[in-house]
Order: C-alpha cells, then sequence, then structure tokens
C-alpha cells in the first residue's frame, strides 16, 4: 500500500470514531439514568 492510502484509512478510520462518539453523548444527554426522555418528563407543578 502506498503512504496515502495508509493515511487514507487512518483518517477514515478517526472520522467515523469522531462521529460515533459525538452521536452517542449527544443522545446520552437527552436520557437520565433510567433511560428516560429529559425533555418529555411531565413538570410536576405545586402552586
Amino acid at each position: 500500500m502506498e503512504t496515502k492510502e495508509i493515511i487514507y484509512y487512518i483518517a477514515l478510520t478517526l472520522f467515523i470514531a469522531i462521529t460515533v462518539l459525538n452521536i452517542r453523548s449527544y443522545y446520552r444527554g437527552k436520557f437520565d439514568e433510567e433511560w428516560k426522555r429529559k425533555d418529555m418528563k411531565d413538570e410536576e407543578n405545586n402552586s
């Protein structure tokens, strides 16, 4: 393999890994410890 191919495969692997980690952290931030959506919870209004 040429050096360009090796660099290409390394860059592609890094791009895929970073993308997957970003998507995973984005969705982990939307859910709580019980895997329920944070933005869909009923808010208790004690007024």
